[in-house]
């Protein structure tokens, strides 16, 4: 897998990536990305995963698993950006706080939060 700098990703982009990562694979991966009916993706958890699995595994999918390919939707720059994001402990702090403000966004676009 050769490597690309994340340099070649918008801000924009890691934004949208962000929440792929919390949607989508969240959606079977857990919302906190410890893991549901996909398993945890949490930095510890992917200790002694080679960057290449990683990289195969999101790009191509997982054959008689329900782990789909993502070769359509994220280029190899992408993929790489999220294994790097997964791979850091700080990660994890960042997630509390996206889902916070995800929240807070959604109750703000559906009207329910309080306006003082």
């Amino acid at each position: 897998m050769a490597k690309v700098t994340t340099q070649q990703i918008t801000a924009q982009r890691k934004i949208q990536l962000t929440a792929l990562l919390l949607d989508d694979c969240g959606s079977c991966h857990g919302r906190t990305l410890m893991g549901g009916l996909g398993p945890a993706l949490l930095a510890k958890n992917l200790q002694g995963k080679p960057d290449e699995l990683l990289f195969e595994t999101i790009k191509n999918g997982r054959l008689k698993t329900p782990m789909p390919p993502w070769k359509n939707f994220l280029n190899d720059s992408e993929i790489e950006w999220l294994i790097g994001q997964l791979r850091t402990e700080i990660w994890q702090q960042k997630l509390s706080s996206i889902q916070v403000l995800s929240q807070q966004l959604m109750r703000t676009n559906t009207g329910k939060e309080n306006v003082k």
